[in-house]
């Protein structure tokens, strides 16, 4: 008798604690994030270090630059996106 594979559900076994309602809202975070985060600057700052020689790619004060970019792009995303305050507070945690 030969074996069968079952095909893989991926919800099968989805042990998720959101409720309907905060995957929405979580949804909805992270579609106003797609639209807003200024992912060219993002990524314009990345090519300018990757160019960089290896001893200036690993200087400190270029990567608080790019982390700086990258939280500071975060922080109007949040402030004006409401559906982030009503996600759990997990949720934002890890969204951050």
């Amino acid at each position: 008798m030969l074996f069968h594979p079952l095909p893989l559900g991926l919800l099968r076994n989805d042990r998720s604690i959101l409720t309907t309602n905060e995957w929405t809202l979580l949804s909805n975070f992270l579609h106003a994030f797609e639209e807003r985060i200024p992912s060219m600057r993002i990524q314009n700052s990345l090519n300018e270090l990757s160019s960089l020689p290896p001893k200036l790619r690993l200087k400190p004060s270029e990567l608080v630059s790019l982390v700086h970019d990258l939280y500071s792009s975060i922080v109007p995303l949040i402030e004006s996106t409401p559906d982030f305050h009503y996600l759990p507070i997990h949720g934002r945690q890890v969204l951050i």
